[in-house]
């Protein structure tokens, strides 16, 4: 098995060396140029499709690691664990054999308490589907969705925990303090202001729920944010304005930190490419009048609109590209949507629909074989920004009946079950209950 070196300096440049050929990249930090190797180790896991071993080298110390397709970094398998570093620093097991059976029985012991950990949370997991036939509440006892962090998304401000499962994030105007971005139940409770302005727009999650990415504009151009999910810390990534990014639209996010979001160009044709969170560009993916895109959860996806026109929000028809950039786009429906948006499992697209100069929220399956068939799931005037609960089964979306205040609203994946979050009304936007 061919191993992988990944060189983070101290000047946040970086170097990976793999196959007899080296790769460069140039951060801001040498965290940053850990993040954007790691990025790189996983695409390659991902082509050659299975685990590949890896040393990253930092002027702090050295590590070894298995670098996963899904984007997760683990200590490899037959290493022991030494003092330093964020894994620790590995040892490679060996001595005399008391040694290794030592080790070995410590490896033993501690995969038989994981065996114990994934009993208690399937039982866990029973209980709480049988809760699903409602939207989720907050309770003493709210459910937490767990992810294994990625070496990408560890690089990005987080809470230490995943926002509870009856948690979203939405963008909105109290009429006071004016807009922000916040987080609220399903039962219409405020819980945290994440950051505050009117030039906030297009807030996203990350996959883990724990960080929130958004984009603030100022002075004719934007910049993009991540902030802690619970409100803690805060930091720029990149601003628009690169020859890679010349102006910056809502991104949606990978297991393993790098993003897809357009790129647009005034006067221009836009380009959809992948990123890292610092802004170096890793591909790109297609050019045109294109609309805001959605990530697969296995990351292997895209799904985004080809629109008629630069005016973006007008819609478009559903075209779906890999993400590692094999082959063309595909166009998955003729008919016009907007900003879609995948399930958690992966096996549905929802989107507004656009028709008539009205928007509805639709969903599209994306693992069906032969004619794929469109549901649509209401008939408002203006429902608008769909977005999965944490278990698939339900969507919210913004309603606005009128030119006037709208609300957000919550409905089951098949139709039913259309209820108003209470006291999410007035000024509002980008509702997002998991990734895009």
């Amino acid at each position: 098995m061919s191993l992988m070196v990944l060189t983070a300096r101290a000047d946040g440049g970086g170097t990976i060396s793999y196959g007899g050929a080296d790769r460069e990249v140039h951060t801001a930090s040498v965290d940053h140029a850990e993040s954007a190797l790691l990025a790189l180790a996983v695409e390659e896991a991902r082509k050659a499709d299975r685990p590949l071993p890896v040393i990253i080298r930092k002027p702090d110390g050295e590590q070894r690691l298995l670098v996963h397709p899904s984007g997760r970094a683990e200590p490899h398998r037959g290493l022991s664990l030494g003092p330093s570093g964020p894994f620790a620093r590995l040892v490679a097991f060996g001595g005399d054999a008391p040694d290794r059976t030592i080790v070995l029985a410590k490896i033993l012991a501690a995969e038989a308490a994981l065996v114990v950990a994934v009993v208690i949370v399937g039982v866990l997991l029973t209980w709480f589907r049988g809760e699903a036939a409602k939207p989720p509440v907050e309770t003493a006892r709210s459910a937490v969705t767990s992810a294994t962090p990625s070496a990408g998304l560890a690089t990005l401000p987080r809470s230490d925990q995943p926002l509870p499962d009856d948690t979203l994030v939405w963008r909105h105007n109290d009429g006071n303090a004016g807009w922000s971005v916040a987080t609220l139940t399903t039962r219409g409770k405020p819980v945290q202001v994440l950051a505050t302005g009117d030039d906030l727009v297009g807030a996203v999650l990350t996959p883990d729920r724990r960080t929130v990415v958004y984009i603030r504009r100022s002075g004719g151009g934007s910049s993009l944010r991540a902030v802690a999910a619970d409100g803690g810390a805060d930091r720029l990534l990149f601003s628009d304005g690169s020859p890679e990014c010349p102006k910056i639209r809502r991104p949606a996010v990978r297991n393993d930190g790098l993003m897809v979001l357009v790129c647009g160009a005034p006067g221009g044709v836009e380009r959809l490419n992948v990123m890292t969170p610092e802004g170096h560009l890793v591909r790109e993916l297609d050019r045109g009048h294109l609309g805001d895109p959605t990530i697969s959860p296995r990351g292997q996806t895209v799904i985004y609109t080809r629109n008629r026109t630069s005016d973006y929000s007008k819609g478009g028809q559903l075209y779906e590209a890999s993400f590692g950039g094999a082959g063309a786009p595909k166009r998955l429906s003729k008919k016009l949507a907007a900003v879609p948006a995948f399930s958690p499992k992966g096996d549905a697209v929802a989107y507004e629909r656009v028709g008539g100069g009205s928007r509805s929220i639709a969903t599209l399956p994306t693992s069906a074989k032969g004619r794929l068939r469109e549901k649509i799931l209401t008939r408002g005037n203006l429902d608008r920004d769909p977005s999965w609960s944490p278990d698939g089964r339900w969507l919210v979306f913004r309603r606005q009946p009128t030119r006037e205040a709208g609300g957000l609203y919550v409905i089951r994946s098949d139709g039913t079950g259309l209820t108003p979050i209470p006291r999410a009304r007035g000024d509002l936007a980008s509702p997002a209950w998991t990734k895009r």
